[in-house]
C-alpha cells in the first residue's frame, strides 16, 4: 500500500469512511443559522438517512443536534390529550408532535449514537433532565408525555453497561433512582412497561417492584393527566400486567394500585362523556372510567371550569366569511360539487379570483393573535389550492401561500408551529413511499420554496429534494 493510501486513511479517520456529498454538507452548514429546533431537525434527518454514509460524520451530526437542543425553549414532549377539530390547541398539539422539544431532540440524538458508542450515549443520557410532573387543569389540551425518555432508559439499561458494571448492579441502581423519583401517572405508565420488559434477577425485580408500589401509593395526579395516562398510555393494563407477572411485589403492587385509582376516581373530575375501559381494578368487578372533554358531536361540557378550553377556527366573523367564500367554490347552491366543466366557466373562475383576492387582502382583527391568523390564512390558501382550478390559478395561489409562509415571523418566534404548516404544504408535494410522484405540483412547490427569501423555507426545500419524506411521515403526534 502506498503512502498516499495511508495519508487518506489518516485524513478520513477510517478505512471505510467516504466523504459525505458536498451538497448535503452545505445544506447542513446552512441549517446551522436556523432556530435550534429546525437546525437540529435537519441534522437528525440527514444523519438518519442514507446520505450520511460516513460513520464519523453521522456521529458528528448527532452530537451537534444534542448540543443544539440545549437552546430549545420547550423543555419536554407534550401530546394532545384528545383528537380536536381545527383550533389553536390542535395546531399546538401538531407542533408538539414534531418532537422538537429539548428532551425529544436529545433522546433522538442519543438513539443514533447508542449503536456505535454505547458509553457515550450513556454519558449523554445522564445530561438529559429527567421528566418532571406538571399539574394541569381541565382546560389544558396538551399533556406531558415522557414515554420516549423511559423507552431510551430501557435501551441504555440493556445496551450501555459492561459485564463488570452489571456485576456491580450499576444499571439497577440507575433504574431504581428513576423509579423512586416518579410522582405522576404519565411516568408510572411507561415505567410499568419498562419494569416488565428489562432483564433482571428475581431479587432485583422484587426490589424495583416494591419501590414502584410505594410510588403508586404516593402519586396524586390532576384529572387531565390521569385520564390521559389511562386512555392513551395504557396505564391500567400495564400495571395489572406487572401485578399478574410480578415476582414478589404482587400484593404490594395490588394495594398500591387500588389506593391510587380510588384516590383519583374520588377526586375532582373533568366533565365530559364517560368512557368505559376494559381493565378492571385488581380483585374487583369495577371498570375504570375516564372523562373525555368533548363528546363526539363536539359540544362542550356545561361547567366551563371543568372543561377543555378550545379556540376553534375560524376564530372571528371575517375569517368565517372568508371560509364560506372558499367553501362556496366547492359546492353549488344546491349542495352539489362543482364539476370540472363548471369550474372552467367564467362565472366560477371570477368567483375563485375574488376569493383569492379577499384572502390576500385579509387583515386579522385585534382579537385574533398572530399564530391563529397564520394558521387560518394558510388553511384558506390550501382550500383554494386543492380545488382543481387549473395550473394558472394554482400558481397564483401557491405564490400567495409561499409568500405568507416565508414572510411570517412565526418561523423564528414559533419554529415548530411554522414547520407544521411547511409540512402540510410539502405533503402536497409528497406521495406515500413507493408511489411515483405526480411531479407537477411537487416541482412547483419545491421550486417556489427554494426561491423564497426565508432561509428555513429554502433549507427545507433542499432537504426535501435530498432526503425526501413520505406523505404525513412528519405527523409524530401522540393521539392514538
Amino acid at each position: 500500500m502506498t503512502w498516499k493510501f495511508w495519508l487518506g486513511i489518516f485524513l478520513t479517520g477510517s478505512l471505510w469512511a467516504a466523504p459525505a456529498p458536498e451538497k448535503i454538507k452545505e445544506l447542513v452548514q446552512t441549517a446551522r443559522s436556523l432556530p435550534p429546533e429546525l437546525a437540529a431537525d435537519v441534522m437528525l434527518r440527514v444523519a438518519e438517512s442514507e446520505q450520511a454514509k460516513d460513520k464519523g460524520w453521522k456521529l458528528e451530526l448527532y452530537e451537534s443536534a444534542f448540543q443544539l437542543a440545549g437552546s430549545v425553549r420547550q423543555l419536554g414532549p407534550r401530546k394532545l390529550a384528545y383528537n380536536l377539530p381545527d383550533s389553536s390547541q390542535r395546531f399546538e398539539g401538531l407542533a408538539a408532535g414534531l418532537g422538537l422539544d429539548r428532551m425529544s431532540i436529545q433522546l433522538r440524538a442519543i438513539g443514533g449514537i447508542l449503536p456505535q458508542q454505547p458509553a457515550r450515549a450513556r454519558e449523554l443520557f445522564g445530561q438529559v433532565t429527567p421528566p418532571e410532573a406538571a399539574k394541569l387543569t381541565c382546560a389544558d389540551a396538551l399533556v406531558n408525555d415522557p414515554s420516549l425518555y423511559y423507552r431510551m432508559l430501557g435501551e441504555i439499561f440493556e445496551q450501555a453497561y459492561t459485564a463488570e458494571e452489571r456485576a456491580r448492579q450499576e444499571p439497577v441502581r440507575m433504574l431504581l433512582a428513576v423509579v423512586q423519583s416518579a410522582t405522576s401517572s404519565v411516568q408510572l405508565a411507561p415505567l410499568a412497561k419498562l419494569l416488565a420488559e428489562v432483564r433482571m434477577t428475581p431479587q432485583q425485580r422484587e426490589l424495583l417492584e416494591s419501590t414502584f408500589a410505594a410510588r403508586l401509593e404516593a402519586a396524586n395526579d390532576d384529572d387531565r393527566t390521569y385520564t390521559y395516562a389511562v386512555m392513551q398510555m395504557q396505564l391500567a393494563p400495564r400495571v395489572n400486567a406487572l401485578i399478574r407477572d410480578g415476582v414478589g411485589g404482587g400484593d404490594a403492587l395490588s394495594e398500591g394500585w387500588k389506593s391510587f385509582v380510588t384516590r383519583q376516581e374520588k377526586g375532582p373530575r373533568c366533565q365530559g362523556v364517560l368512557t368505559e375501559h376494559s381493565a378492571k381494578l385488581p380483585g374487583t368487578d369495577t371498570n375504570l372510567t375516564a372523562a373525555m372533554p368533548l363528546d363526539r358531536g363536539g359540544t362542550l361540557p356545561s361547567n366551563p371550569d371543568m372543561a377543555l378550553h378550545v379556540t376553534p377556527y375560524p376564530a372571528d366573523d371575517e375569517a368565517r366569511s372568508l371560509t364560506e367564500k372558499v367553501r362556496g367554490l366547492y359546492l353549488t347552491s344546491a349542495g352539489q360539487l362543482y364539476t370540472p366543466e363548471q369550474r372552467k366557466e367564467t362565472e366560477w373562475r371570477t368567483k375563485a379570483l375574488a376569493a383569492l383576492s379577499a384572502v390576500d387582502g385579509w387583515q386579522p382583527g385585534a382579537s385574533t393573535n398572530a399564530i391563529d391568523a397564520f394558521h387560518e390564512t394558510l388553511a384558506l390558501y390550501r382550500g383554494l389550492l386543492q380545488m382543481g382550478a387549473g395550473a394558472e390559478f394554482e400558481q397564483r395561489v401557491l405564490e400567495s401561500y409561499v409568500t405568507t409562509l416565508s414572510g411570517s415571523s412565526i418561523a423564528t418566534e414559533h419554529p415548530s408551529q411554522w414547520l407544521v404548516e411547511l409540512n402540510i404544504l410539502l405533503d402536497l408535494a409528497r406521495t406515500p413511499r413507493g408511489v411515483p410522484s405526480q411531479g407537477t405540483m411537487r416541482a412547483a412547490i419545491l421550486k417556489r420554496l427554494a426561491q423564497s427569501s426565508n432561509p428555513a423555507a429554502e433549507v427545507y426545500s433542499n432537504l426535501e429534494t435530498a432526503v425526501p419524506a413520505g406523505v404525513a411521515e412528519w405527523r409524530g403526534m401522540g393521539v392514538k
